[in-house]
């Protein structure tokens, strides 16, 4: 062995403690030939990206998490019924759902007995083990796990057995950004989260997950279910309720209408269509008496007082007298108080593209003369 002839060639190179950042200038970030990212579950899962599905208790979450883990373990797009086809742009890869809900019965009456799967992988504790530590050593046992059967999706089901308190204020940001440091190490991640105890048949947004924005934030995507209000109890809607890559396509206005039924000897959401969410949870527009209530409950609320939205509807061919439209808008805000509040609550163009949805003109309506920009 060559002897090392200088004392400066074995002084080990010292890094800056403060040297955390990658930097480079703006022309050669545009210069760079990067692949775009590649869709695995139509515009709601992107590879290599953090996701939350989150809704009530009951809401088919579990269901869901399974058929997207299937579909992305055999490389192929989710196919829900009714012309609904969720593109997935990638080769199959392994998937591991960390399940803390159900039992392996139950896992079992999910799935037809001639079901055949791909590279996806199921994981439970072990008897006599438990999953604790801080939210650093949680997840790195879980990417230990995801490694051990060469899976670069993890499915977490749910988020609240994983640390008691992982969806309180701090415990909650340390929990989501571990899971965002091993998303950049090439890992999808989906995470289910419940909602805190709140009515059914309310507009869904990201806000309501358990943990609010300490969640969310730092999340690149978020689904939601919620339940239809009709007859069947097996009704729900999926929602695009936040999204990076591209326009959340799944939104209010075009949410996808599921029914939770068998198929093939699989439980699974089979789509009904798109439709548009108000018209799922309030299930108002059925009454032959009260056809207009949610448009003049609506525009009530948007123009500012009965007369307004009166004088507005009669200018484009709307006849209403204030009178009815303020009778309509109280009536709404006794059937559905928690929808009242919610929209109450929607900035200006927030509301307005509600009201623009419940009429049949041409044009949309016109803009209130103190119309607030978003």
């Amino acid at each position: 062995m060559k002897k090392i002839t200088s004392e400066y060639l074995a002084v080990p190179e010292v890094k800056n403690p403060n040297d955390i950042f990658n930097i480079q200038p703006m022309d050669g970030l545009m210069k760079e030939k990067l692949i775009p990212p590649k869709k695995l579950v139509g515009d709601l899962v992107y590879l290599n990206e953090l996701t939350i599905l989150f809704g009530k208790s009951g809401n088919g979450k579990s269901i869901l998490a399974n058929q997207i883990a299937d579909s992305i373990s055999r490389g192929v797009s989710l196919d829900l019924g009714s012309g609904i086809i969720l593109d997935n742009e990638s080769e199959p890869f392994g998937v591991i759902l960390y399940d803390f809900e159900l039992s392996k019965s139950q896992v079992q009456k999910r799935f037809g007995k001639g079901k055949t799967f791909g590279d996806f992988y199921r994981a439970e504790i072990k008897d006599g083990e438990f999953l604790d530590g801080n939210p650093k050593e949680v997840v790195e046992k879980l990417k230990y796990g995801a490694d051990s059967v060469n899976a670069r999706c993890i499915i977490i089901d749910n988020i609240s057995a994983i640390s008691g308190d992982v969806e309180k204020a701090d415990n909650a940001v340390k929990f989501m950004q571990q899971l965002n440091a091993i998303k950049k190490k090439g890992y999808t991640i989906i995470v289910i989260a419940h909602t805190p105890k709140m009515n059914d048949y309310i507009t869904l947004v990201k806000e309501q997950i358990a943990g609010s924005n300490k969640l969310n934030v730092l999340t690149d995507a978020v689904i939601g279910i919620g339940k239809a209000n009709v007859d069947n109890a097996n009704e729900y809607y999926i929602k695009h309720c936040k999204g990076r890559n591209d326009k959340e396509t799944y939104n209010s206005f075009n949410v996808i209408h599921t029914i939770i039924t068998e198929r093939n000897g699989n439980v699974c959401h089979i789509a009904q269509g798109n439709r548009n969410e108000l018209d799922l949870i309030t299930n108002l527009n059925a009454p032959e008496n009260a056809p207009n209530r949610i448009l003049f409950t609506l525009a009530h609320l948007y123009y500012g007082s009965s007369r307004k939205a009166s004088k507005v509807l009669e200018d484009v061919g709307i006849k209403a007298p204030h009178s009815t439209i303020a009778n309509n808008s109280k009536a709404y805000k006794e059937i559905d108080g928690e929808q009242y509040k919610e929209w109450k609550k929607l900035s200006d163009d927030s509301l307005k593209d509600w009201l623009d949805t419940q009429t049949s003109l041409d044009d949309i309506l016109p803009e209130k003369a103190n119309h607030k920009a978003s």
